[in-house]
């Protein structure tokens, strides 16, 4: 009875633990700056992160007015910039090593993972974790990435944890 008792708490405890492995520096909401929304008037949108597990959730808040202050309605990422009615894909997502970027500064790696297509990029946390910053994408102005991977940190855009 007792090895049962202690492999059961065994089992218990090594549960426990993997079930934290799957916890990222990322994991929670992430709000990006307010921007406008191309050919659309007084309209303005912020895209919300959210990470769990390895998972990726986005999600678009809709704003009536050009400063994100009058909120409208928030939107799954996947239904405002697709058909509503094509078939939600999940992102899944990969952090991998970290690396050195052109000037000089650490970063990890990320791979976002959507009906087996990989977007690669890099991310970096600033302010006790609290402001992420991604890669400068190949198309970018000022970008000199020659990779899929970008080499350079995007600082005119970051996204705030919420």
């Amino acid at each position: 009875m007792k090895r049962i008792l202690y492999f059961l708490m065994t089992l218990s405890i090594l549960g426990c633990e993997s079930s934290n492995s799957d916890i990222t520096d990322l994991e929670g909401s992430w709000v990006s700056q307010c921007s406008d929304f191309g050919n659309i008037p007084n309209t303005s949108k912020k895209i919300i992160y959210t990470f769990h597990g390895n998972s990726l959730d986005l999600f678009v808040d809709v704003y009536d007015d050009s400063t994100c202050a009058n909120f409208s309605n928030s939107t799954p990422f996947h239904e405002y910039y697709f058909a509503v009615n094509q078939n939600y894909v999940p992102i899944i997502f990969s952090i991998g090593a970290s690396v050195t970027t052109l000037n000089g500064v650490v970063v990890k790696e990320i791979d976002l993972i959507t009906s087996g297509e990989v977007s690669q990029n890099i991310y970096l946390l600033q302010d006790n974790s609290n402001t992420l910053f991604f890669g400068l994408q190949c198309d970018d102005v000022g970008s000199s990435c020659t990779t899929s991977r970008p080499n350079e940190i995007n600082y005119n855009e970051h996204l705030v944890k919420i």
